[in-house]
């Protein structure tokens, strides 16, 4: 049992290096910018959460994650989606994910 926990430690400590590594664009705005694609593509709310998320600053990562709403709309006729993340100290939301051929994991 010890291995597995030295073998899941060393898989976390290096997917966390990787982590710092990996960057993609993410577009921010106001919510009315925000709301425009979401509701142009006719997509509507399927899901919500509390993210878990380390933030950058000009000095660096933040040594703290914050919480950040998150939510997710779909539009299930053209299978589009989008993935928002709302920052509350800016009022802006973050899209950081869009796409199509979206389905739920249950279906054939």
């Amino acid at each position: 049992m010890y291995k597995f926990g030295v073998i899941g430690i060393c898989m976390l400590a290096s997917v966390a290096q990787a982590a710092d590594l990996q960057t993609k664009p993410v577009l921010c705005g106001t919510p009315e910018e925000a709301f425009n694609s979401v509701t142009l593509m006719d997509q509507q709310l399927i899901y919500t959460a509390t993210q878990i998320t380390t933030v950058k600053s000009p000095e660096g990562f933040a040594p703290d994650p914050v919480l950040l709403p998150m939510s997710i709309f779909m539009n299930l006729e053209t299978n589009t989606y989008s993935i928002l993340e709302y920052h509350r100290d800016y009022n802006q939301y973050c899209l950081i994910s869009f796409g199509k051929g979206g389905k739920f994991t249950n279906d054939k």
